[in-house]
């Protein structure tokens, strides 16, 4: 979303509705590991392991395009005036409707990510490609 960005125009395409992706912060991954990995050794299925997605807090496309958006927004001036349309997509492909079983796993060991977390870090992430594309300091 961020190098679609940075296009000319400027959009960010979403598909609306129920669509995303799982996300974790960093900072959260080792807490989601151990307490996944205590619970599935301990489930009594002598099963040590299943492999799944690393799951994270369901993040809506919007919200990305909205993150992005913002950033884009804070800096315009810096980025040559870039404000971003958002355009939401006509059809959204099959492959994004895909969903991970990973969150309600780790919502069944009890653990929550932090959302604060994740948005702050696909922020940092927009910041970083600004910074990149655009050469400018981004704070």
């Amino acid at each position: 979303m961020v190098s679609e960005s940075f296009g000319e125009p400027s959009t960010i395409t979403v598909s609306k509705g129920d669509y995303g992706r799982p996300l974790l912060h960093s900072a959260d991954a080792g807490e989601a590991v151990v307490k996944y990995t205590n619970s599935v050794c301990e489930d009594g299925s002598g099963t040590k392991f299943r492999v799944v997605i690393m799951p994270g807090s369901f993040t809506k496309f919007e919200t990305f395009s909205g993150v992005v958006s913002e950033a884009l927004e804070e800096y315009s001036e810096k980025c040559g005036g870039r404000t971003p349309k958002i355009v939401e997509q006509e059809t959204t492909p099959e492959w994004l409707r895909l969903r991970c079983e990973g969150s309600q796993i780790l919502k069944d060991v009890g653990f929550a990510p932090d959302i604060r977390l994740i948005e702050s870090g696909l922020r940092d992430t927009c910041l970083a490609a600004i910074k990149d594309v655009y050469k400018v300091d981004v704070g």
